[in-house]
């Protein structure tokens, strides 16, 4: 088989926290009715992404989605999405992404990704994706301690001065065993495409969630929460929300 040329692509890879835990309990072993508790996840995971593609307009800029969704390409596979773009049409995907996560905390989904950046071999019609991007986000997901988009380097210097690629260091796992990866010192502003009277709706929801969770997983939100409070935005409220 000729082996198809690669070309250099973004993408976010988005992950649905919790997904596990549907299937097994803290010993490995099944949940009864897992299987069921599992589709009720996945469902209100799919409606994110059907809300992202189908709102008219995705950020307080009004971008029309249709626009947006003609250049940004995307795939649902159980507990993940991945969403991809080239280079010309990058601030489209960093919209799209920030609209992901938009919706899906305003109705208590937790999500958390990555952007990378590198060369891929993607054929949609023969259900192939392959690339070194996919790989570092699968990764880089892994050891992230918040709710939120982490951009790698690689990705970050090529996106210089696309709204809303910020630079912050991303809260990372303290697992002894992630001592070697990198730190991360970029992120998407999601909430910066927010609009700004529904931005306090958004802060509610992630208290909601932070309330709910288990004493390990708390720090997810608090850090998720030090981030929006941290990174207001020109178009946001500059008083604290958290």
């Amino acid at each position: 088989m000729k082996l198809a040329s690669p070309e250099p692509l973004f993408v976010v890879l988005i992950d649905l926290l919790g997904f596990k835990s549907h299937l097994y309990d803290s010993e490995g072993k099944h949940h009864d009715g897992g299987l069921e508790n599992l589709f009720k996840s996945y469902f209100l995971f799919d409606k994110v992404i059907y809300l992202s593609t189908k709102a008219k307009h995705l950020d307080i800029n009004s971008t029309n989605s249709i626009k947006v969704f003609k250049h940004v390409n995307y795939f649902v596979a159980s507990d993940i999405v991945i969403l991809w773009a080239n280079k010309e049409y990058a601030n489209y995907l960093v919209i799209a992404a920030s609209k992901v996560l938009d919706i899906a905390f305003s109705i208590g989904v937790p999500l958390r990704g990555t952007l990378a950046y590198g060369d891929c071999i993607f054929k949609p019609r023969r259900n192939i994706y392959i690339g070194y991007p996919i790989i570092e986000a699968i990764e880089a997901e892994k050891y992230q301690e918040w709710l939120g988009i982490g951009v790698l380097k690689n990705a970050a210097s090529h996106l210089k001065g696309v709204e809303p690629i910020v630079e912050y260091l991303v809260p990372l796992k303290s697992n002894k065993n992630l001592r070697n990866m990198p730190s991360i010192s970029h992120a998407i502003a999601w909430h910066w495409k927010t609009k700004p009277q529904e931005l306090p709706k958004r802060i509610v929801a992630i208290k909601k969630m932070l309330r709910s969770a288990s004493d390990r997983d708390k720090i997810k939100y608090e850090n998720t929460l030090t981030f929006i409070n941290k990174m207001p935005g020109a178009d946001c409220p500059t008083r604290q929300w958290t």
